[in-house]
């Protein structure tokens, strides 16, 4: 698995899904149900607050109070850790949707800054954890979605250490969604396991494939 898969190399950075994380990794996640989604997640979340990671997570407006009551009953100090720095809680309204429409480059500048904060601290690596439910809301974003989760994969070859977990939920999108998702993360978190994934397309050459079906979109709606 090459740098940004994150199951061989480097030292090991936490487990997830049954198996040892040792570098930055991406990595889509479907789950169901919220809590299919929190008994694979929280183990994950946990250990990385007790090895000193920044912990970013990006969640549905609706289901703030419900996340951080989950995290409160694995045994994390939600408040205390939100004012030492160590967590950072927001909603997809004040990360994906900041510009009240998703905007690539401002979303990935927060994620910058955060990595930069994190690493300024002090703290070992970030551990992003990204609902994704917004792009079910907005179809007309889905295409930018996609170029911007397989650009993901060239920025964390230069960056500092981190893990990000897209959560999917399986109930809100379409499945030819599901598949292109795959397609632009190496590893792949399905059925609480964690896949080395076979789907997935390096990035150049799912952006040149991007590009063309974008170019035939626009054709077949403006012949």
């Amino acid at each position: 698995m090459d740098q940004h898969g994150g199951l061989r190399r480097g030292a090991c950075l936490g487990r997830l899904g049954g198996y040892q994380l040792r570098t930055s990794c991406h990595v889509c996640a479907f789950f169901a149900t919220p809590d299919e989604e929190y008994d694979v997640l929280l183990p994950f979340i946990s250990d990385g607050f007790d090895a000193g990671a920044k912990a970013f997570h990006t969640v549905d407006p609706a289901r703030v109070d419900d996340h951080a009551r989950r995290l409160t009953a694995a045994g994390i100090d939600v408040d205390g850790s939100r004012r030492n720095g160590q967590l950072d809680l927001r909603t997809w309204n004040d990360v994906h949707l900041c510009c009240g429409t998703f905007e690539p480059k401002a979303t990935d500048s927060l994620f910058v800054q955060a990595l930069g904060e994190a690493e300024r601290m002090g703290f070992t690596h970030t551990r992003f954890i990204s609902h994704m439910g917004w792009a079910a809301r907005r179809e007309a974003t889905s295409h930018r979605l996609l170029d911007y989760e397989a650009r993901a994969n060239m920025a964390a070859l230069d960056g500092p250490a981190s893990q990000v977990v897209c959560v999917y939920d399986l109930t809100v999108f379409s499945a030819d969604f599901v598949l292109d998702v795959m397609r632009t993360h190496p590893l792949v978190l399905v059925g609480g396991t964690l896949y080395e994934n076979p789907l997935y397309v390096p990035p150049v050459e799912f952006l040149r494939g991007l590009r063309e079906r974008v170019v035939r979109l626009e054709q077949a709606q403006h012949p």
